[in-house]
């Protein structure tokens, strides 16, 4: 085994050496090492694409370590399958792992692998597009790599947050973490990490379609090509390629599409060989050369399928363009197919990601009642010696009584201040609960209309789509049809139409939801109405002139800076009155949130990044607006915001 380590540079070689480290320690029955030779054999397996065998090797691992006294190994496996999975486009498998080995995680395990886990469950709930939680673990690892002093480490988790604010369409925060962790890498002059930044920067200039932006990324993280690997390398052509692509320069795409290729086969990497074939199909849909556009999409396909590799990510749009190209090439019934199967899979990703989440919920409730398991314990040892506390003063309040007789009034004086700080806790305790149930249920609403809204657009609308596919196909024949049935297609391809429209109208409204359909006013009577018959906090809203509506992304902009002050009232000012005032001066806008709250320190807050007034602040300036806030603690808050407004251009009649 230990050769096999030292020699894992040669693949081959270390192969043989693990083998035999199998062999040598399943027949002398010493486990531990036959555990350490099946996982060597599984990073091997990995490297080579060949992600199904080194499954089986970790699992064997896994289920030999789980029988050893440490834990540390078993974290060790957990976080194994879930970068085997991670590297193998599974990302809620992968999450199902790495959840795993969280939960086992605990302060013995000192090796980094409960980091490694914390930076593996980011990137795989960044890649299910669950970009918030994404933050809320890179966070978590970000905290524990400053208590360690790991900065190589926190820059690598910068990267990450970089990318999380980047798929947010956050493009300035983006820049702000790739930067911070560019500087870092740059005090520890590390070229790799110096690398990746670049490459990072160069993936959110293409999304901010700032293209020579990006292409000048892409060429300093070229000029360090030597500390990339040749996956890495790879990458970074196929990246360069396509943002000369963006720039309409097919033969520089071209040119740096078969650099990419040409290392993917060198390197046989079989998803990279994929994506790169993906990619000349693109480039030559683009260009309307449809017939070879199909071979490369296919061919990309016929890899994923003969490698039996699953990335649902490529094959999503895979069946996408296959289901596009077919469509103009006139195939109309293998169009269908793609188009269904395109359908198919976006359905399955869905259940995948809610299985995800479920069992992050298990892992959570299991994890509360440890927990709370083990406050019981705590109030019997604490009631134990609160027993034995009450008879020594029982014994002291009698002596007292003999002395003096003030013993007695004393316990009575110290039992009424237990019970009245039980009371103020009990009720603290059900005050919270209701804060964030109503929280709960506003954000609740607002999801709830946008997944069902998703799922029209997506399923319904697109199996409409595709029957109109199939009745254009008709509309060349339409003459050599009996006059009877030309009236009977035309009406059907009109209901068709209505049909298409419908679904559009009912997707549109209910993604809009009420701010979009009734306006600010009704939306903010609305969110009054939910706290009032949900919370104990009593909302009084007053509008002055808000009769009309205003431009529609002026009032979703008002209502998020009213939805996130009522949101820090709800979750930290514990008061029990909240006042919103709403009001159309000639040329402002005012809003005044008031409550009657703890209150807080300004600096401190501001200086911690809490109670959102970052982000408040960041949507008031983008409309050119000014904040004043006045809090002190013990006495409430007050925040009053100004908004300038063109009267003529931002208000409609509301119909």
């Amino acid at each position: 085994n230990e050769w096999a380590f030292i020699k894992r540079e040669d693949e081959d070689l270390s192969e043989k050496y693990a083998n035999k480290a199998l062999k040598l320690s399943g027949k002398n029955g010493y486990e531990k090492g036959e555990g350490d030779a099946c996982v060597r054999l599984g990073i091997i397996a990995k490297n080579r694409g060949q992600y199904q065998l080194a499954e089986e090797y970790y699992l064997k691992a896994l289920d030999i370590r789980q029988k050893l006294p440490e834990i540390g190994p078993t974290v060790s496996m957990y976080n194994n399958l879930g970068k085997l999975f991670l590297t193998a486009g599974e990302y809620s498998k992968a999450l199902e792992y790495y959840q795993f080995g969280l939960s086992l995680a605990d302060e013995t395990v000192k090796n980094g692998d409960d980091l490694k886990i914390l930076n593996g469950i980011a990137t795989c709930y960044l890649y299910l597009g669950e970009y918030q939680k994404a933050l809320e673990y890179n966070n978590r690892d970000i905290e524990l790599r400053e208590k360690r002093g790991d900065r190589q480490g926190i820059a690598n988790a910068l990267l990450t947050a970089g990318t999380a604010h980047r798929r947010l369409n956050n493009f300035s925060s983006a820049e702000a973490k790739y930067k911070e962790g560019l500087s870092i890498f740059e005090s520890l002059e590390n070229p790799t990490g110096i690398a990746q930044v670049y490459i990072n920067l160069g993936d959110l200039y293409h999304a901010k379609n700032e293209f020579r932006k990006e292409l000048n990324s892409y060429q300093k993280a070229l000029n360090l090509k030597e500390v990339l690997s040749e996956d890495g390398l790879a990458l970074l052509y196929r990246n360069i390629g396509a943002c000369y692509k963006e720039l309409e320069k097919p033969d520089s795409a071209l040119f740096y599409y078969n650099k990419s290729r040409e290392l993917y086969q060198s390197a046989e990497n079989a998803l990279g060989l994929a994506y790169i074939e993906f990619s000349f199909g693109s480039l030559n849909s683009d260009g309307n050369h449809h017939q070879k556009a199909l071979k490369h999409f296919t061919e990309s396909l016929n890899i994923l399928q003969s490698n039996q590799l699953s990335n649902p990510f490529l094959e999503t749009n895979l069946f996408d363009r296959l289901s596009d190209t077919y469509t103009q090439l006139g195939d109309y019934a293998a169009a269908l197919e793609y188009r269904n199967r395109h359908t198919s899979l976006q359905d399955s990703l869905y259940t995948l990601s809610m299985n995800a989440a479920n069992y992050k919920y298990s892992y959570e409730e299991e994890r509360r009642k440890n927990e709370e398991e083990r406050r019981k314990n705590d109030q019997i040892i604490n009631d134990a010696k609160f027993e034995k506390m009450q008879l020594f003063y029982t014994l002291s309040g009698i002596i007292a009584l003999l002395l003096f007789g003030a013993g007695f009034a004393f316990m009575i004086f110290r039992h009424r201040q237990r019970k009245a700080a039980m009371d103020r806790e009990i009720d603290n305790l059900l005050r919270n609960q209701e804060v964030t149930t109503a929280y709960a249920r506003i954000e609740g609403q607002d999801e709830e209309r946008r997944r069902i809204a998703q799922d029209l657009h997506d399923g319904l609308g697109s199996m409409l789509s595709t029957v109109k596919l199939y009745f254009s196909a008709i509309d060349a024949k339409i003459g050599l049809m009996h006059l009877e049935s030309r009236e009977q297609y035309g009406k059907a391809n009109q209901l068709l139409d209505e049909a298409c429209e419908e679904v559009r109208r009912v997707a549109h409204e209910m993604h809009a939801g009420t701010l979009k359909k009734f306006g600010l006013k009704a939306q903010l009577e609305d969110l009054a109405e939910t706290i009032n018959s949900s919370t104990r906090v009593k909302v009084e809203l007053v509008t002055h002139k808000l009769d009309g509506r205003l431009d529609t992304q002026l009032e979703v902009n008002i209502y998020r800076i009213i939805q996130e002050l009522t949101s820090n009232v709800l979750k930290h000012a514990k008061a029990s009155k909240l006042s919103i005032e709403l009001n159309l001066f000639e040329k402002i806008i005012h809003i005044l949130v008031e409550d009657n709250g703890v209150g807080f320190k300004e600096s401190a807050a501001m200086e911690k990044g809490g109670l959102g007034l970052s982000g408040i602040n960041k949507r008031v300036n983008a409309l050119n607006g000014k904040v004043d806030i006045d809090s002190v603690a013990g006495r409430g808050t007050s925040v009053s915001i100004d908004i300038p407004y063109q009267p003529a251009a931002a208000l409609t009649e509301n119909h």
